[in-house]
């Protein structure tokens, strides 16, 4: 099975056109890269790998095996070199699982093969992209065919059936709602030296010591200490949030002294960044003149370990008798898989309502990287954020 997924690949990321989609992008082109700048070196990796990809086939397959081979002996890219190599087949053993256990999914995937070998200039665009997605990308069919039967298939698909509103809505969500996020923190860019960092000494020194460990995780789009602030997801969100309050006060939806609380995990890359998260959260925070009526707690793993380690075992056992309360708490907390951080941020409510404040009556998570769009909600909806929280439809029980 998988000499028809490299097929795909090939196909995908062949050096030479046969249709007008075809190659979606062609890798080989910069896996000639001379620069020794971090950015291209990372762009002639990531060519290699999607060559890789495409099989023994393509051209420069060889050359892309040797590009990696002899970034496995680099000290900065080793690592990454390593991870290509070993997930080229990974991906060959986990397609030849899949495909075992669902025939739909092997036939799908000789079926795309087929299909973009014969595909020609003759083609249309819009069939050969429908194909993809079909295998790739199964939400995206009929966007652009049928965008508006699109449209209501998946209204129909999300639609709630409410068998129960909320009894007791919320009636001040500035107060009521604990708003949280996830920080996701790397190390700083490679291009600013420690010197060029604006952080104090004891932190840059820090920096400098955890950028010789391995790195523990990886997250999607995480911040680079360092990075500049217009740059900045942190700022950018809770910049947005404050920006959000200030409307909701202004749209008499919450008082004009109000003010809330927004709690953050700091997942990091490295364990060396565990006790840099803080201090460098709260030398970003106290440059920004922005923050002024958002209360905002940190929270690394260091951090749940001591809310488990004296509060919740000692209560577990206090209150429970429940010795095995360890064990079972370790999924409390902010690093490694998604699902960590974001039943840490849901936990909290409960945690806030007993021993912080009791009006805490609900929790909602934002990303940072997306702001409270009010303006648009107004407009469409008729209703801000705040008054959107108000009704009785959030909270409300029912079935999809």
């Amino acid at each position: 099975m998988i000499e028809y997924f490299e097929s795909i690949c090939y196909q995908l990321f062949s050096p030479t056109g046969k249709a007008d989609i075809l190659p979606i992008f062609n890798p080989a082109e910069q896996l000639t890269e001379t620069s020794n700048e971090p950015e291209d070196i990372a762009r002639q990796l990531n060519a290699a790998f999607l060559i890789l990809l495409a099989g023994s086939k393509h051209p420069q397959f060889e050359k892309a095996q040797a590009v990696l081979q002899r970034a496995t002996n680099s000290d900065e890219w080793s690592y990454v070199a390593q991870f290509y190599l070993s997930a080229k087949d990974r991906i060959g053993h986990e397609i030849e699982n899949a495909t075992a256990s669902d025939p739909n999914l092997a036939e799908g995937i000789k079926n795309l093969s087929r299909i973009l070998e014969s595909a020609d200039q003759e083609s249309k665009a819009s069939q050969v992209t429908e194909e993809i997605w079909k295998l790739f990308f199964p939400e995206g069919v009929g966007l652009t065919s049928s965008p508006k039967k699109s449209i209501r298939s998946l209204r129909e698909k999300r639609a709630v059936k409410i068998s129960r509103p909320n009894p007791k809505p919320i009636i001040d969500p500035a107060a009521e709602i604990l708003f949280s996020s996830n920080v996701l923190l790397t190390l700083p860019p490679a291009s600013p030296t420690d010197d060029r960092l604006p952080f104090s000494d004891n932190l840059k020194q820090k920096l400098h010591r955890a950028s010789r460990e391995p790195q523990l995780y990886w997250y999607d789009h995480p911040i680079h200490i360092g990075v500049q602030p217009q740059n900045n997801e942190l700022l950018y969100g809770l910049r947005g949030l404050e920006e959000a309050l200030a409307f909701e006060r202004r749209r008499g939806t919450t008082a004009k002294t109000a003010s809330m609380t927004c709690i953050l995990s700091a997942s990091v890359t490295l364990a060396g960044l565990h006790e840099i998260a803080r201090p460098y959260i709260e030398e970003e925070l106290s440059r920004a003149d922005f923050l002024k009526h958002i209360d905002v707690y940190v929270f690394t793993e260091d951090d749940t370990d001591r809310i488990i380690n004296e509060v919740l075992v000692a209560a577990a056992l206090q209150f429970l008798n429940a010795p095995e309360a360890e064990n079972e708490l370790a999924m409390f907390g902010v690093d490694g898989e998604y699902g960590r951080h974001f039943s840490f941020l849901k936990a909290m409510a409960a945690f806030w309502n007993v021993f912080v404040d009791p009006r805490i009556a609900a929790t909602f998570k934002i990303d940072l990287d997306q702001v409270f769009p009010q303006q648009i909600l107004v407009e469409q909806t008729g209703a801000s954020a705040f008054e959107h929280f108000m009704t009785s439809l959030w909270g409300a029980h029912g079935t999809d």
